[in-house]
C-alpha cells in the first residue's frame, strides 16, 4: 500500500518504520527540518519538508495516489484538516489522531474516515490491564471500513 503520513515525531516515525517493516511504500510531511533529517537516516521512505495543511505540500507527496492519508502530529487542526485535504485530491482512507476524545465524532461527522485519541486508547488498555480484563482487539478491515473485534478472555482462559 502507499501510505502518506503526516509527523514525523514519536508517533509517526514509530508508526512509519512499522508499516515500511510490513511492505509499505510510506511517504512522510513534517514542518520540522531536523526531525526530517533524523528520519530519513532511520528509514527508507520519501521524506518530505513543509506543511501539511497546504496544496503544494500535499501534491509534493502524491496525496491522490495514497491508499491511506495518516495525521498524527500534536495539533489536532492540522490533522483534520490535512485529512479533509487529502481526502478532497482523492486519497482513499483518511485517519486523524486528535487530542480531545470529544473530538472523534464531530471529525468522523465531517468526512474524515477515522478519529483516533492515543491518550484513550492507552487509557482503555491500561486500565483493562488494571482491572483483569484481558482482551485480544483485532482490528479488520472491510470495504465498509473498519471493524473491530473484541474478544475478552477470562484470566483462567
Amino acid at each position: 500500500m502507499r501510505i502518506v503520513v503526516v509527523g514525523a515525531g514519536k508517533i509517526g516515525s514509530n508508526l512509519a518504520k512499522m508499516l515500511i517493516e510490513r511492505g509499505n511504500e510510506v511517504i512522510i510531511i513534517d514542518y520540522d527540518e531536523e526531525r526530517c533529517s533524523k528520519l530519513s537516516a532511520e528509514v527508507d521512505a520519501l521524506i518530505i519538508k513543509g506543511d501539511a495543511t497546504k496544496l503544494e505540500t500535499l501534491r509534493d507527496a502524491e496525496v491522490d495516489k495514497a491508499d491511506v492519508f495518516i495525521a498524527v502530529t500534536d495539533r489536532d487542526e492540522v490533522n483534520v484538516l490535512s485529512c479533509l485535504i487529502a481526502k478532497q485530491m482523492g486519497s482513499t482512507r483518511t485517519i486523524a489522531r486528535v487530542g480531545d476524545s470529544r473530538l472523534i465524532e464531530v471529525v468522523e461527522a465531517l468526512g474524515v474516515e477515522r478519529a483516533i485519541c492515543p491518550e484513550l486508547v492507552t487509557a482503555r488498555l491500561l486500565s483493562d490491564l488494571v482491572t483483569g480484563r484481558y482482551g485480544v482487539s483485532e482490528l479488520l478491515t472491510s470495504e465498509g471500513g473498519f471493524k473491530l473485534l473484541d474478544i475478552i478472555l477470562s484470566a483462567s482462559s
